[in-house]
Order: C-alpha cells, then sequence, then structure tokens
C-alpha cells in the first residue's frame, strides 16, 4: 500500500512538472504552451513590401506574424499585449518591438482572455533585411511567472 501511495505520488509530481515546465522553442504552426496559455503561430510573411502593410525602410523587411491566442486554463489575469511581444535576431540578439501598423487583421490587446474563446491576428515587425533566423517572443504576465513563448520563425 505504502508503494502504491508512493508511485501515486511520484507520478502526479513528474506530471504537474510536465504542465508547468518552461516550453522550449517550437516552429511555425505548432502550439506553445505554459499554465494553459496556449500560442500557435499559424503563418510568418517577411518582405520589404507586404500588401496591406505599409512599406518597410530602405534596408529593412516587415515581418508579419499570424498569432492565435487561447486560454485553455481559465487562470485569471491571462491577457495578450502585442507590447510584451518581440521579434528577435537570434544571431545579433537584437530585439524589435511591435508596430501599430501592419497586416490586418491587427492583433491589438485584449486585458481579460475568454476560457477557450481564441484571439487571432497579425503582429507586425521592421527588421533589417540581414536578418535570417529570428524567433517570435511573447513574456507572459506575472499571473504565469513572466515566462518568455519562443517561436522559431525560420521558413523551411
Amino acid at each position: 500500500m505504502k508503494k502504491s501511495a508512493m508511485l501515486l505520488c511520484v507520478a502526479t509530481m513528474i506530471i504537474l512538472a510536465a504542465c508547468n515546465r518552461i516550453p522550449g522553442p517550437v516552429g511555425v504552426g505548432q502550439t506553445v504552451m505554459y499554465k494553459g496559455f496556449e500560442m500557435t503561430v499559424k503563418d510568418v510573411q517577411i518582405a520589404s513590401d507586404l500588401q496591406g502593410a505599409r512599406k518597410a525602410r530602405a534596408g529593412n523587411n516587415l515581418v508579419a506574424v499570424q498569432v492565435t491566442i487561447v486560454n485553455r486554463g481559465g487562470k485569471s489575469g491571462a491577457h495578450w499585449d502585442p507590447a510584451h511581444s518581440r521579434v528577435i535576431d537570434r544571431a545579433t540578439g537584437t530585439q524589435h518591438k511591435a508596430h501599430t501598423t501592419g497586416l490586418e487583421p491587427i492583433l491589438t490587446a485584449v486585458s481579460d482572455l475568454t476560457k477557450s474563446q481564441p484571439i487571432e491576428g497579425w503582429v507586425t515587425y521592421e527588421v533589417p533585411a540581414s536578418a535570417k533566423s529570428l524567433n517570435f517572443e511573447y513574456e507572459l504576465p506575472v499571473s504565469f511567472d513572466h515566462v518568455i513563448l519562443k517561436v522559431m520563425l525560420d521558413k523551411n
């Protein structure tokens, strides 16, 4: 009986650790999740001129990221704010903040995500045309331990 209780306790701890572990980077089309906050980059478009968006400055490209966010856990404090997102050039570590204009529909801030109701839209960044290995990152709020979710934007 003691062995069964001990095994159950160990199994429970392993499951909880797996659910709350800090996730590693995933690729476009894959989902990254932490404590019920789910993020999927469905598409990425990189060009100096994207139809429906402004043109990039000379020597730069626009990086438009189509994101779907879902609150699967129902935890309060789950929100999306593009100000907490960035595109990072993995080669240089340079961070690029989101622009307020870009491909539409633009994924704007949502202060309290309804459980299981996805929100989706585009977030656009401007990066040097020389940047080739990019990550899209989103820093979760304090109620989610400020964990940073990462998606590699490299297209094969």
